[in-house]
């Protein structure tokens, strides 16, 4: 399919200034879990609300990319198990948008499958029960005609196309005095760099569908599967990386800055001995380049404590088998390498130390294990 879109350069009506710009982050799911959300169902035959039914968890990324977890979301208990109706999720904002407040909010968006009737935005509502109609900005992922849309004024417009397989940068910026916000988007061949969405109309300055005078209070996101009646089976949707800065327009990445590493502190090349513990290591954002496996690890430094640390290592074989040489040791290159398992612990040969990571808890793609200090 040929692919035609309007697109320009990132810039903003109202002006884009980084002085003073400090993201927050909302959630990036590394807790494991999904605590902060809350879950709502709606019968779109009759607009009642029904018990939850949809599926949010925090999982191992299933895109790739990363190491990390992510956030998944979708409309049934399993994927293709859809209820019918529709489906959102929420997440409070760490403190409301003031109502003459300007606020970019920004997350990373994957893209698995296009069957998809997916919407993300934020909502003025302070209780749970919101959908779509309840948004003030909304960017769309739709099956209806595989494409990415943005609500303006008074429907949806098309600005491009989204591929599977595939995460993608999103920008919102939000102007709660003039209800005006813009959508900056960057991922796959069509947006290799930062790019502002502009509609096939022309509309780059998007109109919110919900205009309230007062705080925006949560970031929601809302999944059309059917009805009651007529279920229509969607692929999840996968979230990471949520943040919001307050103080205006910032088109800028977040980053994390590593002040230190658990109770060890980064040499002037940032790398760290951490002795018998895990040899030498790099930490850099939540992430652990162990020298000594030769790959990196989800390890963020306050996960680290004097007893050793949890950490989360992908690749793993979802059962240890038999040993291939018959002595007992088992061979995973792209997980710990060679692992002497021992009930509920492993000995790692290139650590030389016992890990616990009983074989239950082997899941691929990754598990967490204890690596003791």
């Amino acid at each position: 399919m040929m692919k035609t879109y309007q697109l320009v350069a990132a810039s903003l009506a109202f002006g884009l200034g980084t002085a003073g710009a400090e993201w927050t982050l909302i959630d990036n799911f590394e807790s494991g879990g999904t605590e902060a959300w809350d879950g709502d169902s709606q019968n779109l035959q009759d607009g009642t609300h029904t018990e939850f039914e949809g599926t949010q968890e925090a999982v191992a990324d299933p895109l790739g990319g990363n190491d990390s977890l992510v956030g998944k979301f979708s409309g049934g208990p399993e994927e293709g198990d859809n209820f019918g109706g529709a489906v959102g999720h929420s997440i409070d904002l760490p403190t409301p948008i003031e109502p003459d407040g300007v606020a970019t909010v920004y997350f990373e968006l994957g893209v698995g499958g296009l069957e998809q009737d997916s919407i993300f935005g934020l909502s003025s509502k302070e209780e749970w029960e919101f959908f779509w109609g309840d948004m003030e900005s909304i960017f769309r992922v739709a099956n209806l005609n595989y494409a990415f849309d943005v609500y303006n004024e008074s429907g949806y417009e098309t600005f491009g196309f989204p591929f599977e397989d595939t995460w993608y940068q999103v920008w919102m910026v939000l102007d709660n005095a003039t209800d005006i916000y813009t959508v900056h988007i960057k991922g796959s061949d069509d947006y290799q760099e930062q790019t502002q969405a502009i509609t096939f109309s022309g509309n780059a300055d998007l109109t919110m569908r919900v205009r309230s005078d007062g705080p925006i209070y949560r970031f929601g996101i809302v999944q059309n599967i059917g009805t009651v009646a007529v279920p229509i089976d969607r692929d999840p949707i996968y979230l990471d990386n949520l943040f919001i800065d307050y103080s205006g327009a910032n088109l800028e990445e977040p980053s994390v800055e590593d002040e230190g590493w658990g109770p060890y502190e980064p040499d002037s090349t940032g790398w760290v001995d951490t002795g018998d513990f895990l040899g030498w290591v790099y930490p850099d954002s939540g992430y652990l380049w162990v020298s000594s496996l030769n790959r990196s690890i989800y390890m963020p430094g306050d996960f680290v404590g004097e007893g050793g640390a949890w950490g989360y290592v992908t690749g793993s074989p979802t059962e240890w088998g038999t040993s291939p040489n018959g002595d007992g040791w088992y061979f995973h290159e792209s997980f710990l390498g060679w692992v002497f398992p021992e009930g509920d612990y492993v000995i790692v040969a290139s650590l030389d130390s016992y890990t616990y990571l009983p074989e239950s808890n082997l899941e691929t793609p990754g598990s967490w294990v204890y690596f003791y200090n």
